[in-house]
């Protein structure tokens, strides 16, 4: 019942290919023809739930007499997946003799995910309100890994089995309307084809109608033993001593305490006391343990109950305290004991009064395994008794025994043991008593079997599921006769998940009736009553207050809506997407602006899947990638809020790393450290500029770190930081792609996980000895490396494979024809350049008895072999006044190198030779004066000892107007150009092609006047290739001056680099032509940001409302999500577009559910107006806005303009 809770899928282990039934009756019994035929041939027939639409049902599917092969793809299997049971009733028009039904079902495991139900049963009835049973059948084949049929049948003959059926109807029955009802599995396909009612038109002798079989909730009574709340108390052994009762930890379970501690009434009137192992690990049978528990660790249990002092003293001295308080001296708290199980394989029990007893069926045959077994269970019942009788318990009352093993076996003699031991129980004056799982096999027998009271598990609490399965449960149960449990633990208390889930429970009660008609069972876990009583939290106290309520039927269903939660990072408000370097140090605060003070709001968090409690500090150091806190607010609904904090290492960082393991001496060769020193300072240089070009140098860095590593210049620790930081700064080609995968073991480790580039997210397959996982890459890219980082479910062997059509596949060249052996940890393949767009992992055998798992599967293309030029980022500046000229470059071969210069004057002629040594630092400075007034640009050439070409630079030299500070200079690498100040208040505006407008807005711009206006057309860019699609729109609005290109030098436009949320304002209200005045803006927009009047008026007109109403995170990657919003106001204002009246036009995206409700409305109004496209079925609302992607929004909008114009 407890540690199997979130196993109970597949624990139907033993698979017995028995027989199947016959499947008709050709005559009656009394040997004549009675024209009996299949009376659903041909007929119609209504699901309670429309199949799945790959496996769809015409509404013949069912009856037109053909019986599809074991292959699901044959096209005549009906499939339903997932969520609850389901039903199909057929009308046979009027009242018709029934001899037979049977329905047939595909078991396809693993392969294609699909289980025969645990349990079909065929009811019939007159007028489809009241149902008769005929009978409940469980599967026979089990839940094996094979391909087979199945088919479940009712026949009416007798019963022969030991334990007879009570919901069985024999013989020929009379009735119009025949309904089928499968149970479902929670992770599984159901496929169902043929259903066949034979029987005949009208009356035949011996035919008679089914009495309705009542559809309700077990009630209080008798056969509860009076019992009305039973709370289970778990008395075995725990590590942390919770297995051992105290009277102070009873109290507040069978009776309500008020926040003082003292009783003000009863709460649970019954307890359970159980264990699930002893002092030794053994199990008493419900859960998987170290063995078996023997006659010793029955003893144990025993004594420990029922000693002085123990358990049960516990319970009697809680009840007479309660009882006091409250009055009531005389009340008496119900008890029930459970029944250890005697498995049918256990050989080792022990002596009992002098007799070895063997319950092993393999051994000892069915007959003594079942005697024996018997007789330990009379042992133990007698035992109680006479232990119960000689403490004389004040204040208690036995009333029954728990059968502790949560279905009945599905080994032949389950039944009849379960039978032996309730007649044991009732023989001594006792209820029995059981709480199967929800997968119970034969549950359904419950009255057969002797069991008194039952109440059925829902499974709910314990992962994420359905909320349907609450009703399909209860349907069950009512179905069966049976009552509820509500089940819950202490993660209600410190997870907001888990609350909600606790609160739906209680919500559900009220609508079955369980909780004003039925008989509660309440599943605690350990402690979570007594922690919710005593906390002196509002919003965990008011949890033990409403259990309380809900046993005394008074609760009321809670749906309050969680508020709005505000985080803080080092107090300083959040952006749903911070980066940061890797050196910062977070501690995470959070408030609750729109708190009603009910005292009801709780939130829980967690960091990187881990609780995280408020105010705790994470160091980033060493730890680049994305870390994401996850607050969830909880009132009585929850909602999670997610917020990922990036960690760049950036080049920054990789400089500061370089020179702490230089220092060290983990860094050995000083002409390789200059060479990656050097290519990081460039990196640094044009990240902003030209992030190609960047990535570049960083790609330079890697090779020099290889070369490094080939050579034992660098210690392992050191390069593997290092490479760690490569690796994220490079980034993986498949990062925020689309990924599919064979399976998913469960909700939040869905195939995405794995390309998310969050170190603790995963995707994890169920267990499966094979499983898949595939990556898009949506277009054909190329790649050299590739990195899996396993978790602890990992590989033996695995096969990569690649292909450009999904259809036909090429192994990988690694390994042995693309099959490789896993190691723990980060796998890394280094392999012959390859192009590809879709790559797939297939796991060949496990290491470990669990899945596949892995939190990152990297794509990368590190091209080892990167040309760079000796000399580089050369800057070349003069101060005017002085006519001084300084020359500054870097050597990046590392080398310590003569470097030798020529300059030349504007007519050609030399002003200046010299030379200088390069730098312990691998750079390099020239400095002199100019000779001679001659005013233009100045060539600079310079060389060293190796090169061939000079490489060249140039500045400009002009005496200064009255108004100027000086000449800038042009660099060629870095592009840093313009160290000697301004431009002078007169000079002209650069063509309006170029990225520095004459407005004054650049920091080192004098007072010019210029307006940037009477540019040429911009040459094409260079870097579109991949970007074709965007081509258009970006040279469009490039010659409107509304985006610019990245590198004027090399004609780049970078169309994959992000856009931040300011430069997307910029442009658009740039675009727009939008003004307003206006007196605030945000917190962290300053007068002195280029997008201050943009972002500030944007704000104004209420285009932007900033991620937290204070800041506006103008440096963050804008969302797709956030630019149809800002686009969607715009145009709105502008009278462009009308908002959509519905966000119909979002179906069929598969991730519209991903939207974000403030987004819905926008998303739908721009796709209603052709301004936004999905990809492949897909919205990506929160994926970052590529420069491309915006560019082509912002043209779509501009055409809507123009053509509205």
């Amino acid at each position: 019942m407890r540690t199997r809770r979130g196993l109970t899928a597949l624990l139907l282990v033993p698979v017995m290919l028995l027989s199947l039934l016959s499947s008709a009756f050709a005559e009656e019994s009394g040997g004549g023809s009675a024209g009996f035929y299949n009376l659903a041939q041909g007929k119609t027939y209504t699901w309670s739930e429309q199949p799945e639409e790959a496996f769809p049902d015409d509404g013949t599917k069912l009856t037109d007499g053909n019986a599809a092969d074991p292959s699901r793809d044959s096209g005549n299997w009906v499939g339903h997946r997932s969520k609850q049971s389901r039903s199909v009733v057929f009308d046979l028009g009027e009242q018709k003799t029934i001899q037979e039904v049977s329905a047939r079902f595909l078991h396809d495991w693993p392969n294609n995910e699909t289980l025969v139900p645990l349990t079909v049963s065929f009811y019939v009835s007159d007028d489809q309100v009241n149902w008769g049973v005929l009978s409940h059948n469980a599967t026979k084949l089990l839940w094996g890994d094979q391909t087979n049929t199945e088919t479940y049948t009712w026949d009416g003959s007798a019963e022969t089995g030991v334990v007879k059926r009570g919901d069985y109807a024999e013989g020929l029955v009379y009735a119009r309307f025949v309904k089928v009802v499968f149970s479902m599995h929670s992770k599984a396909w159901s496929m169902i084809d043929e259903v066949t009612i034979n029987g005949a038109d009208g009356l035949l002798a011996g035919a008679q109608p089914v009495q309705p079989t009542p559809y309700a909730l077990l009630q209080p009574g008798e056969a509860t033993g009076g019992i009305q709340n039973l709370g289970l108390l778990y008395n075995g052994h725990y590590a942390d001593g919770t297995g051992t009762w105290t009277k102070e930890r009873v109290i507040p379970n069978i009776s309500y305490v008020n926040k003082q501690g003292e009783p003000t009434d009863w709460l649970f009137d019954g307890v359970l006391y159980l264990g699930l192992t002893s002092d030794n690990g053994r199990g008493f049978g419900a859960t998987d343990a170290a063995g078996k528990a023997r006659k010793a660790e029955w003893d144990w249990y025993l004594n420990k109950t029922f000693n002085t002092g123990g358990d049960m003293s516990a319970l009697n001295e809680a009840t007479a305290e309660a009882g006091a308080k409250l009055g009531q001296t005389n009340h008496k708290t119900k008890v029930i004991l459970m029944i250890p199980e005697p498995g049918e394989y256990q050989s080792d029990f022990g002596s009992l009064n002098g007799e070895n007893l063997d319950f092993n069926v393999g051994t000892v045959g069915s007959a003594v395994s079942l005697n024996n077994r018997a007789k330990a269970i009379q042992w133990w019942v007698d035992e109680v008794q006479a232990r119960w009788a000689a403490a004389n318990y004040s204040n208690l009352e036995l009333v029954g025994m728990y059968w502790l093993e949560e279905q009945i076996s599905t080994h032949p003699t389950g039944p009849e043991m379960v039978k032996r031991a309730s007649d044991i129980v009732h023989a001594a004056g006792l209820k029995m008593f059981w709480i199967p799982h929800f997968l119970a096999y034969k549950a359904f027998m419950w009255k057969d079997v002797g069991i008194d009271a039952v109440s059925l598990q829902p499974n709910y609490f314990f992962e994420q599921l359905d909320p349907s399965r609450l009703d399909d449960t209860a349907d069950m149960a009512k179905r069966y006769g049976m009552s509820l449990e509500l089940e819950f633990d202490d993660r209600m208390i410190n997870d907001a998940v888990f609350r909600e889930r606790f609160i739906e429970y209680l919500n559900s009660g009220v609508d079955t009736g369980l909780m004003q008609q039925g008989y509660k069972a309440f599943y605690q876990g350990n402690n979570a009553v007594y922690n919710a009583a005593v906390s002196a939290d509002p919003a965990t106290r008011v949890l033990y207050d409403w259990l309380y309520q809900f046993a005394k039927g008074t609760y009321q269903k809670q749906d309050a809506v969680p508020p709005d939660v505000v985080a803080l990072m080092n107090g300083q408000p959040m952006s749903e997407h911070a980066i940061v370097p890797d050196s910062t140090k977070a501690a995470f605060t959070w408030t609750i602006p729109g708190d009603d003070g009910s005292g009801i709001v709780k939130v829980t968090a967690k960091y990187d899947g881990k609780p995280y409690v408020q105010g705790t500090e994470v160091d980033l150091t060493g730890k680049p990638g994305k870390h994401v806190l996850e607050l969830t607010v909880a009132a009585a609904k929850s909602k999670t809020v997610k917020f990922v904090v990036e960690a760049r290492l950036g080049a920054d960082g990789l400089l500061a790393l370089v020179d702490k393991y230089a220092e060290n001496n983990q860094l050995s060769n000083a002409d390789t450290n200059r060479a990656m020193r050097n290519a990081l300072i460039m990196m640094k240089r044009t990240q902003a500029s030209d992030p190609e070009q960047a990535k570049r140098y960083l790609k330079a860095f890697n090779a020099k770190l290889e070369e490094a590593k080939d050579r034992g210049y660098v210690a392992e620790s050191a390069y593997t930081e290092l490479k760690e930081g490569v690796y994220y700064e490079i980034g993986s080609i498949a990062q925020d792609k689309q990924a599919e995968a064979s399976s998913t073991e469960a909700a939040g480790l869905e195939p995405s996980k794995a390309l998310d580039s969050a170190p603790a997210t995963r995707w994890a397959s169920e267990v499966r000895e094979t499983a898949w996982f595939q990556a898009d890459l949506e277009s054909q890219q190329t790649f050299d490396t590739i990195r899996i980082d396993w978790e602890l479910a990992r590989a033996d062997q695995y096969r990569l494979t690649v292909s450009d059509d999904k259809q036909n596949w090429h192994p990988l060249n690694v390994g042995n024809n693309g099959v490789v052996k896993a190691t723990d940890g980060k796998n890394t393949l280094v392999f012959p350049a390859t192009t590809a767009r879709y790559i797939k992992f297939e796991g060949i055998n496990r290491a470990t008895g669990y899945g596949y798992s892995f939190y990152e599967f990297g794509v990368y293309d590190l091209a080892l072999q990167q040309e760079l030029k000796t000399l580089d980022g050369i800057q070349a500046a003069v101060d005017v006044p002085a006519k001084n000229v300084t020359i500054d470059g870097l050597v990046m071969n590392g080398k310590k190198e003569q470097v030798y210069v020529k300059v030349l004057d504007p007519s050609g002629g030399i002003q200046y030779t010299g030379q200088t040594t390069t730098e312990d630092d691998g750079s390099f400075r020239i400095a002199f004066t100019l000779t001679g007034e001659a005013q233009g640009v100045y060539t600079v050439e310079l060389e060293t000892d190796d090169m061939t070409t000079p490489e060249p630079a140039t500045f400009e030299y002009r005496k200064p107007p009255t108004n100027g500070n000086g000449n800038g200079g042009n660099g060629n690498g870095g592009g840093n150009g313009g160290n000697g100040g301004g431009n002078g208040g007169n000079g002209n505006g650069n063509n309006g092609s170029n990225g520095n407008n004459g407005n004054g807005n650049n920091g080192n711009n004098g007072n010019g006047n210029g307006n940037g206006g009477g540019g040429t057309k911009p040459a094409a860019f260079t870097d579109l290739g991949k970007h074709e699609w965007a081509r258009e729109a970006i040279e469009k609005l490039a010659e409107k001056g509304v985006i610019k290109g990245t590198s004027i030098e090399k004609g780049t436009f970078s169309p994959a680099s992000p856009v931040t949320r300011a430069d997307f304002i910029l442009m658009l209200v740039n675009m727009l032509n939008l003004r307003a005045e206006f007196a605030s803006t945000f917190a962290d927009v300053q007068p002195k940001d280029y997008y201050y009047d943009a972002v500030s008026i944007a704000k104004q007109l209420g285009i932007v409302s900033g991620v937290n109403g204070i800041n506006f995170a103008p440096r963050d990657p804008i969302s797709r999500q956030d630019v149809m919003v800002m686009l969607t106001r715009a145009l709105q204002m502008k009278g462009i577009i009308k908002p959509s009246t519905s966000d119909s036009a979002l179906e069929g995206y598969r991730d519209a559910s991903q939207i974000a409700p403030y987004a819905a409305d926008s998303a739908a109004t721009m796709l209603e107006h052709g301004l936004v496209t999905g990809s492949n079925g897909y919205m990506k609302p929160k994926s970052m806005t590529s420069r491309a992607e915006a560019a082509t929004f912002l043209y779509r909008a501009l055409q809507l303009v123009e053509g509205k114009k």
